[in-house]
Formats: structure tokens, C-alpha cells, sequence
């Protein structure tokens, strides 16, 4: 196929281009290269060889008419990525995310392209809080947003809303309704609503892939609103404790990019459409141990030690990690990349590479907007 890869110049666009040229499809990018990504990685305009290049914005519709005339398939990567900076740039994440992806099925539908298959970036974060089951009456409950006063007593566990017990946390299918508590997770269900309806409307075969926390070699260290394992290894790198909110017992689900990449490929080939698929780990890790992973794969253990700081973020959720039975019975995928192995590779590549630590910036600017509390 020719396939156009949207933010094909990203961390994760760069796996995606990657692995459809390894399968022997044509490759075009459009990347508008973001300075507060690409600046902050200080790597430029990260395309592999053979594949066609473009620079500009998929809210040009000039820009957007030229390289989709050509294209038979869509990997839709192109978005702004960040919970935390969404709740004060509200119209940057919204511009580039919702209008963008708006932009893209409007330009194939009023010049009637061929486009026969549309990937989209959706995300976990669009779940909000995930599932869980009561130790005592064993039930399943979706978990609610934790209230300001909870967060003051520093009392951060979900509990029980019919027994008041505590709750042990459970994988997410996709059959779970979307509870956004940020600006970057509502972007990120417009865009996968937006895909699936026009796609349906406009027999534009349509499939959202609702990725977990995405990590590997090629993410930008030096982007404080990038995912944890990379701000962590910022901060370790640069000989500073790595930075953990609330207790550190909230959990998240890890996935390496070249996973994520092979799971777009798949859906790109398939004849599947109009789903959604989540692409994770699989398992519940929490952010201590995150932390106590990137201590170990950098060799200082022991000699830094976590900074648990009881604070918390606004919006954040405590507990999510994927269900991915869906998308190993339709799409044949699983996970090849363990984390710990995923961890040391990303380890070796971070020592090669410059990293500017700036999560105080991003923390200062979070205690700003008044999104950055600490439990009394």
C-alpha cells in the first residue's frame, strides 16, 4: 500500500514508518515538526530512509490534499501529547488534535480521495479512571473521579461504593464507556468518535487504536509533557531523583513502540473496520516501580533515591492497564518487548543522546494554573 503517516517524524511515527517499510509498503510523512517535541529531542526531522517527506500542518488543507491524492491508507500519529498541559493550553490540544483530525476526513470526503483504510492514534486516557472489583461483595465497578477531599487526606485508593471496602484494580476492555478527565483525553476521544462516524457515514474502513503509555529508544528526554519513563530517565540521567506524585502506588500499563508500531501495521493490512482496539502491556505496574526500574537500568540504585512527594495532579486517575484479548484474537497481536528489557535498551540509546532536564519548569507552570497540589 501507499501509506501517509501523519507525525511520521515522531517517536512513535518513526516506529510506525519503520515497520511498514520493513513490509515493503510505500511511505509518505507529513509532520508539521513541533518545536516542543522536536527541538526538545534535538534530533530534527527523525525520517527513515525511503520514505517520502513533507513539512507542514494537517490543518493546511492545501498541504493535506497533496499527499493524501496519492495515498491508498492512513496512520493518523499527528496530535499533541500531554494530560497535564492540555488543562491550560486547552486550544492548542484542541486545534491540533480535534481540528486536525476533522480536517483530514473532510479533505478525503469533498475531493473524494481512494482512501481505502484510516488508522487513528486514540488513547487510554480517554477511559479515565479503569475497572475495578471489591475485595469484599466482588463486585466489578468502574472507578469515579476521586474527589478533592480525598486527595487532602492523602487517602488515594478507590473505595467500594456499595460497601465502602477496598477495590483491587482489573484490565480495561474496550467495551468500557470513556470518562475523560483531562483536555488531551477528550481530544483524544473526538478524534477516535470523529474517525469511526464519518468513516461509517463515508465507507472509509476506520479502525482507533487506544494506546497505553508508550516508551522506548527515540522518545524525547528533554520533554517534560512526555510519558513518565522518559522524565524519569531525564531526571536520572542528569543525577536527579526521579519525581513521584501521590504515593507511588498508582499503577499504569506500559507498551514499547516497536509493539505499537506492529500493532498499526496489522490493522493498516487487515480488513477489520469500524473498531477500536486497546494496545498495551497487559500488566498493572505502578509508578514506584517505574521509578525503581530506570534507578536500577541506570546503575544507581541506592545512590539516588525516588522522591515520593505526596503531591498530586488534578485529573490524574490512580489505576488503568489494558485488556487486550480483542486484539490478539482479531489482529493476531501481542507484546515481544518485556519491560525490563525494554527499559535497558532504552537505557543504552539515552546515554548516546542529550537530555535537558526540565520537569521543574513543567511542574512550576502546573503549580501556576493551580493543577499541582499536596496533601495536607
Amino acid at each position: 500500500m501507499r501509506v501517509l503517516v501523519t507525525g511520521g517524524a515522531g517517536f512513535v511515527g518513526n516506529y510506525v514508518v519503520r515497520e511498514l517499510l520493513r513490509a515493503k509498503h510505500s511511505v509518505t510523512v507529513l509532520d508539521n515538526l513541533d518545536p516542543q517535541v522536536h527541538a526538545a529531542s534535538g534530533n530534527g526531522a527523525q525520517v527513515p530512509d525511503g520514505a517520502v517527506f513533507y513539512r507542514g500542518d494537517l490543518n493546511d488543507p492545501e498541504i493535506l490534499l497533496k499527499v493524501l491524492k496519492h495515498a491508498d491508507a492512513v496512520a493518523h500519529l499527528g496530535a499533541v501529547v500531554g494530560v497535564g498541559q492540555s488543562m491550560y493550553e486547552v486550544s492548542y490540544y484542541t486545534h491540533n488534535n480535534v481540528n486536525a483530525t476533522g480536517r483530514l476526513y473532510e479533505t478525503i470526503i469533498k475531493n473524494k480521495l481512494a482512501v481505502k483504510k484510516i488508522v487513528v492514534a486514540s488513547s487510554m486516557s480517554a477511559y479515565g479512571e479503569g475497572l475495578y472489583r471489591c475485595t469484599k461483595c466482588r463486585k466489578t465497578i468502574r472507578g469515579g473521579m476521586r474527589s478533592e477531599a480525598k486527595f487532602k487526606k492523602g487517602s488515594w485508593e478507590l473505595d467500594c461504593p456499595v460497601c465502602k471496602k477496598p477495590m483491587t484494580p482489573v484490565p480495561i476492555p474496550e467495551t468500557e464507556p470513556f470518562a475523560v478527565s483531562s483536555i488531551y483525553a477528550l481530544t483524544k476521544r473526538d478524534t477516535e468518535e470523529i474517525a469511526l462516524m464519518l468513516g461509517a457515514a463515508h465507507n472509509i474502513p476506520s479502525v482507533a487504536l487506544r494506546f497505553f503509555n508508550i516508551y522506548g529508544p527515540g522518545q524525547s528526554l528533554s520533554n517534560p509533557y512526555t510519558g513518565v519513563a522518559a522524565i524519569f530517565f531525564s531526571r536520572v540521567l542528569n543525577l536527579k531523583p526521579p519525581v513521584v506524585y501521590e504515593d507511588g502506588l498508582q499503577s499504569r500499563d506500559f507498551v514499547h513502540a516497536s509493539d505499537v508500531a506492529r500493532a498499526v501495521r496489522l490493522a493498516l493490512e487487515s480488513d477489520v473496520k469500524g473498531q477500536v482496539f486497546n494496545v498495551g502491556g497487559g500488566e498493572r505496574v505502578t509508578i514506584r516501580e517505574i521509578a525503581d526500574t530506570v534507578l536500577k537500568v541506570c546503575g544507581k540504585e541506592g545512590a539516588i533515591k525516588p522522591q515520593v512527594t505526596g503531591q498530586y495532579r488534578k485529573g490524574d486517575i490512580r489505576h488503568c492497564f489494558a485488556d487486550t484479548a480483542k486484539i490478539k484474537k482479531a489482529l493476531g497481536w501481542k507484546t515481544a518487548v518485556l519491560l525490563n528489557d525494554g527499559f535497558q535498551e532504552l537505557y543504552y540509546w539515552a546515554q548516546k543522546t542529550s537530555s535537558v532536564d526540565r520537569f521543574d519548569q513543567a511542574s512550576q507552570e502546573l503549580e501556576h494554573f493551580n493543577l499541582l497540589a499536596k496533601a495536607k
